[in-house]
């Protein structure tokens, strides 16, 4: 069984979801996939410190604003041409090579506050320290919005040898406002059972995971690795059912008769964490959740284009992909879903204005700096 967290980077899904769903399905021992926010973003800034001059130069316009965009490329335009000539004036060397200095400077002003925005927002830089194979890693490639890649969204993916996939969904926004345009019912509602609705019931509460390192993390997962087992178990023997009988209300009932009652007496499994019962006791706020349910493939989809992860087009072309291949895409999907409890987080987390700087920042799902 694996937990698909899907994010791009410039989508309006709440930063804190991606870091805290990762976290979340590590300590409990789940293997947790990153889809959208790959390879590239992992390992950019890494990557970044031995870019050429011209390699920065192209960065640099992905991340500065777009009206100094034109201005940028006209000193990079300048410095190509001079370095072009055969018999540089001499007179000239020095103004470029301040021109070129300077362009320097401002790319490592922009970048540092970019690696810093992508830390503040997504953990990167903590996250990383916790990749294996086994239990956390990310797909190669960023999810781009286009229809080649639409495959993340059908949960047609590159690895299916590795278990069942889940989708792992936030439901909120960069100010933490609910981005459901439809309602989640209590699995015990009339409502649960029409295959256009989505069900779902509270399950694990956990207290603040923000700024937890590695070790932390590493901790946390052996403490809970026996606690979380039958956790594991029930959730993935349900998710199969709900997969081996689509278009059913076989997982309702599977549901109804197994996890219903069980799920309540789940909420303080985290607890089980010597670490995470400390912090609960010490921290009294950025409390999550996590719920349990089927959510109609549609609806996901929907999901993904009310936070901007996917674009009207790619919503469009996947409705077309559903209708060609009905019945494989009806009915509903095993989803877990992820909740900010804590409506005060700017407090720790001043999203509005990274959001609001980063929009400068933003850099587009692929970059060529061949």
């Amino acid at each position: 069984m694996r937990w698909l967290v899907l994010n791009t980077i410039d989508d309006n899904l709440l930063p804190y979801g991606y870091q805290t769903s990762i976290k979340i399905a590590y300590v409990l021992n789940v293997t947790v996939v990153s889809v959208g926010i790959g390879e590239y973003f992992y390992n950019l800034e890494e990557n970044a410190k031995s870019y050429t001059f011209e390699a920065k130069m192209r960065l640099l316009l992905e991340l500065c604003a777009e009206e100094e965009q034109l201005g940028f490329a006209e000193g990079i335009q300048k410095i190509k041409d001079f370095n072009k000539l055969k018999n540089k004036p001499s007179k000239l060397i020095g103004p470029f090579i301040k021109l070129k200095s300077i362009l320097t400077k401002i790319y490592d002003d922009q970048s540092e506050y970019f690696f810093k925005t992508l830390q503040i927002n997504y953990e990167l830089r903590t996250l990383k320290k916790i990749l294996h194979p086994e239990q956390f890693y990310y797909y190669p490639k960023s999810a781009q919005l286009n229809e080649a890649d639409l495959g993340n969204f059908t949960l047609e993916l590159p690895d299916p040898e590795n278990g069942i996939p889940i989708f792992f969904l936030t439901v909120q926004d960069y100010s933490n406002k609910d981005l459901l345009s439809f309602e989640i019912f209590k699995s015990t509602s009339k409502n649960a059972e029409e295959l256009n609705n989505c069900y779902a019931e509270e399950s694990c509460k956990f207290p603040i995971m923000a700024l937890l390192v590695g070790n932390d993390l590493r901790n946390m997962r052996a403490d809970l690795e026996k606690p979380s087992k039958e956790f594991r178990e029930k959730i993935e023997a349900w998710a199969q059912v709900c997969y081996q009988n689509p278009n059913s209300k076989e997982g309702l009932l599977y549901f109804r008769k197994h996890l219903k009652k069980w799920l309540n007496s789940t909420k303080k499994l985290p607890l089980k964490s010597w670490m995470l019962k400390g912090i609960d006791n010490d921290i009294n706020n950025l409390r999550s959740e996590i719920l349990i349910g089927e959510m109609p493939i549609e609806k996901i989809w929907q999901l993904y284009l009310n936070g901007n992860t996917i674009t009207q087009k790619s919503f469009d072309t996947l409705l077309q992909y559903k209708s060609d291949q009905t019945p494989k895409y009806d009915g509903r999907w095993p989803v877990v879903i992820f909740k900010c409890l804590d409506t005060n987080f700017k407090l720790l987390f001043p999203k509005d204005e990274i959001k609001e700087e980063s929009t400068n920042l933003s850099v587009r799902k692929t970059i060529s700096l061949d």
